[in-house]
């Protein structure tokens, strides 16, 4: 199932980055229907940005 965008902001960077990955896993098979992989598209692309605005404040922090 694939969550919905707003829960991406309490999620930690690993568990972000852990499905991130295994989304992009999914889209590079190609198996998916069109609908679905649009989906899993914005979902990957809200994942994205999320673990950019961590780094972002983690290098901050440094």
């Amino acid at each position: 199932m694939i969550g919905s965008l707003e829960d991406v902001s309490q999620l930690s960077f690993e568990a972000a980055l852990a499905e991130l990955t295994t989304l992009t896993q999914q889209l590079e098979k190609g198996e998916v229907p069109l609908a679905d992989a649009l989906q899993l598209h914005q979902r990957a692309r809200a994942l994205s940005d999320h673990t950019a605005r961590l780094l972002e404040q983690l290098t901050a922090l440094a």
